[in-house]
């Protein structure tokens, strides 16, 4: 009864704010209709997806599609209709705004329109599978026996690879590529997807032996924290939402006053964390020295108030890719081998234009010059990122676009199902695989081959799990003669 209570006042807020939203956007609207479809489609397939949700990839995909698009959009909207959107090009901005964005945002309706229809279809017709309940031996075992031990091994296990990360600088995001090679891909995995999700299967195998423990949840909060930093990453927040919404939907509270505590104090030690982050992570990109002033301070605020509106991936890429000119499938198809890390397919393509007579034309050999000299200056590089939506795109096809929208949804449900089975019971680690999944789908269109080889590993990790839990528990119950 109280999560019925706290759902629906989460509701009522969340809508109250997209309200307020959309009436400041659409007085600086020329088109409102255009934008008032767009907004219907949006908020109802958001509200949707947090009514009805069945699968995690589903709620995760949607929740980034509203803040990609209809958020994006209408805040940078309701501050001045003829403001460029971060993260597109000056040129085919000037484009977008002439028409009133009246293309895109009917493109873009279409498409969030057709992921809802498919997922409420393909959730419809999907086959039930009785799940079978699988546990996990060895961490069954350890915990159970060897709390203390297993525990403080893994925390030391874990520490050495973040202190080595700290020391040796193998594998962070945002700056340039580490030259240790084999080095950087084996601490990205450990730090991106392994001890992650290591980390959600302990908490889930511990709840079921000794119950919930918000010590324990901290220590995972605390975890994930010097992940984010030895990383160089701003995602802290991003990996907290799988911890913040199975600890809080699956566990019954006997009073509301219990619960709202709880999650008040849980949203309070996070957001100190991400702005600790936050500051620490600027200063080592650009390698400040400079102390903690009132001015650097109010700095820092407007740039997390700009990353919270603008960081989002999604419209931009759309505004780019629409407004390019000569799209074919062709082009979707050369995309594919993508190999350059410098001025990839998608800068040359749909940011800037390899035609010089494209008022948006970059010369490849300058632009080059311009990455050398920003890197030898330790200054921030901007990377531009498309977007699944904006990716499947390409070839300016709305066809092709809805096709791939059914494929990703058939994917999602696919693989979330299958580990659902595999994984029974353990919502902690399905939720936080579910995120990695998504967030990487979210940022597709940048080396599509990385890509698909990131998707092939974290796919094979749950296995990887499996099959060492299962040699080893045989070993074990073979010595012991069970």
């Amino acid at each position: 009864m109280n999560q019925k209570l706290n759902k629906n006042i989460f509701l009522i807020v969340f809508n109250l704010f997209n309200l307020i939203l959309f009436y400041l956007a659409i007085k600086n609207s020329n088109d409102k209709i255009i934008y008032l479809l767009f907004s219907l489609v949006s908020i109802a397939s958001i509200n949707y997806f947090l009514i009805n949700w069945q699968y995690y990839t589903e709620l995760f995909l949607n929740i980034f599609i509203y803040l990609g698009f209809w958020f994006k959009f209408s805040v940078n909207f309701a501050e001045n209709k003829s403001r460029q959107i971060a993260e597109t090009n000056e040129y085919l901005s000037s484009i977008a705004i002439n028409n009133n964005y009246i293309d895109i945002l009917n493109i873009i309706s279409l498409s969030i329109l057709s992921i809802t229809l498919f997922f409420f279809l393909i959730k419809k017709l999907s086959l039930r599978i009785i799940k079978k309940e699988i546990s996990f031996v060895i961490f069954n075992l350890t915990l159970k026996k060897y709390k203390i031990r297993f525990l403080t091994c893994f925390l030391t296990i874990f520490s050495l690879i973040i202190f080595l990360n700290f020391y040796f600088d193998f594998a962070y995001l945002g700056q340039q590529t580490s030259k240790f090679f084999f080095l950087e891909k084996l601490f990205k995995y450990l730090l991106i997807i392994f001890f992650p999700l290591s980390l959600f299967l302990i908490i889930d195998v511990y709840f079921k032996i000794y119950g919930r423990s918000f010590v324990l949840i901290l220590l995972v909060v605390f975890s994930l924290f010097s992940i984010s930093l030895t990383l160089d990453s701003r995602a802290l927040l991003i990996n907290m939402i799988p911890l913040f919404l199975v600890y809080f939907r699956f566990f019954n509270y006997s009073n509301l006053k219990s619960l709202i505590l709880r999650a008040v104090s849980f949203l309070i030690i996070i957001i100190s964390l991400f702005i600790i982050l936050f500051i620490l992570v600027e200063r080592s990109r650009t390698l400040s020295t400079e102390s903690f002033t009132l001015k650097k301070s109010l700095k820092t605020v407007e740039h997390i108030r700009y990353l919270v509106i603008n960081r989002w991936v999604g419209i931009a890429g759309m505004i780019n890719v629409h407004y390019t000119k000569n799209k074919k499938i062709d082009m979707f198809v050369e995309s594919l081998s993508e190999s350059s890390q410098l001025f990839n397919y998608y800068e040359r393509n749909y940011f800037f234009s390899e035609n010089s007579n494209e008022p948006n034309f970059k010369d490849k050999d300058k632009y080059l010059k311009e990455l050398k000299r920003t890197y030898s200056n330790n200054e921030r590089i901007s990377i531009f990122v498309p977007g699944f939506m904006a990716f499947f795109y390409y070839s300016g096809s709305l066809i092709i676009l809805i096709f791939l929208n059914l494929l990703l949804v058939f994917f999602l449900i696919f693989v979330e199902k299958t580990y659902s089975i595999l994984m029974s019971s353990n919502n902690f680690f399905l939720a936080m695989f579910s995120m990695i999944l998504v967030w990487r789908i979210v940022h597709l269109g940048l080396f599509p081959l990385n890509s698909l080889l990131f998707f092939i590993v974290l796919i094979l990790t749950p296995i990887i799990f499996f099959i060492i839990d299962k040699l080893f528990s045989y070993f074990i119950y073979e010595k012991n003669n069970f």
